[in-house]
């Protein structure tokens, strides 16, 4: 029979989700201290709901305070712990919706701009029926005029900057506590988890470069060890 005085979590949950993308810091150190208290919370089992607010936390992890900086990591840093904790315990902690969710958090921002610029430039040549392929040099001489313009403000970048590379290096270290905790449990994750260790490796960033070749370790020791024990990767047939 279930208590009147139960926390419904189902119905708190997407409330709070809803704002874990406002980039308002009075916002963001309130969700943080609700989803703390939610994780302590005896009866509450926020692990469950973690999916729903895990990409959000990692987000706060480039906030500008670093009060909210420092309180999202250590919250991070206490959820994969009772992640690890429960697994242990035997208990049932679905990884899966989570994997996705650190690749995207592991895709550098600049790649996004890059893909932008790049459709821009084409769709600009397409649309053009005027268009002089010898025209794309000047194009190409104004972005580079841009770019020197920019240099006086990339000191004012190198913060955000380093909590992107802050926040890559967490989702690393998760995706590399995942895959030692969930073992064959994540196989078909497998290939995806490949691409985007793949990318890691040939970050421009040496220390993301460097994390995930370790990461791509673990994974490579457990494809081995399946094909030494005979175990299948996956269930799915061609």
């Amino acid at each position: 029979m279930r208590s009147d005085k139960a926390f419904e979590l189902n119905a708190f949950v997407p409330r709070m989700r809803v704002y874990m993308n406002k980039k308002n810091p009075n916002v963001r150190e309130l969700l943080i201290q609700w989803v703390a208290l939610l994780s302590k919370t005896p009866g509450v089992e926020m692990l469950k709901s973690l999916p729903h607010v895990l990409d959000g936390l990692f987000e706060m992890v480039e906030d500008e305070k670093d009060n909210i900086t420092r309180q999202t990591e250590l919250l991070l840093h206490e959820f994969l712990r009772d992640i690890g904790e429960s697994m242990q315990m035997q208990m049932q902690v679905d990884l899966n919706p989570m994997i996705a969710i650190l690749g995207k958090q592991l895709k550098p921002e600049e790649e996004d701009e890059e893909e932008d610029d790049v459709d821009d430039d084409n769709d600009r040549d397409d649309h053009d029926p005027g268009h002089d392929p010898d025209h794309s040099h000047d194009r190409d001489r104004d972005r580079d005029h841009d770019n020197d313009q920019k240099e006086p403000n990339q000191l004012k970048q190198t913060k955000p900057l380093l909590n992107n590379k802050r926040r890559r290096a967490i989702a690393l270290s998760w995706l590399h506590e995942f895959l030692k905790l969930g073992k064959f449990q994540l196989r078909e994750q497998f290939p995806s988890i490949l691409v985007v260790l793949l990318k890691c490796i040939q970050d421009a960033d040496t220390a993301i470069a460097t994390q995930g070749y370790h990461v791509n370790q673990e994974l490579f020791q457990l494809v081995k060890t399946s094909s030494a024990t005979q175990q299948p990767l996956s269930d799915h047939t061609v």
